[in-house]
């Protein structure tokens, strides 16, 4: 489902039935406030059959916690040294220079600040 103006209830994403950590990580999930997707959904508490449309803000909480869900609990046996050499790896291996990162963090650290 897409964004749009029109407006629907609003829950966090820790307010969500069933996997938590379906949507893929947003930078704009780091500003402060969070990132408000629309999406259909099943908040805590209300009815199991069928889903409606909720505008479901995912925030820096949710980046952390989708990390440890799908990044350091499946790598947890070799170790925090281990899975954090892979990252820096990847990161290399992804052709994203050490001038881009500067440049990016730099010019919008304030937003990511709370």
């Amino acid at each position: 489902m897409n964004n749009s103006t029109q407006s629907f209830p609003v829950v966090s994403w820790r307010e969500l039935q069933g996997n938590k950590y379906i949507k893929a990580i947003d930078p704009g999930m780091l500003i402060k406030g969070g990132l408000p997707y629309i999406m259909k959904a099943r908040a805590i508490g209300t009815s199991r059959h069928g889903s409606e449309p909720v505008t479901v803000i995912f925030d820096k909480e949710y980046v952390e916690k989708w990390i440890t869900a799908k990044l350091i609990r499946p790598l947890s046996n070799y170790g925090v040294d281990y899975v954090t050499n892979l990252v820096t790896q990847a990161w290399i291996n992804s052709n994203y220079s050490l001038e881009s990162l500067i440049a990016d963090s730099t010019k919008s650290l304030e937003k990511y600040e709370e």
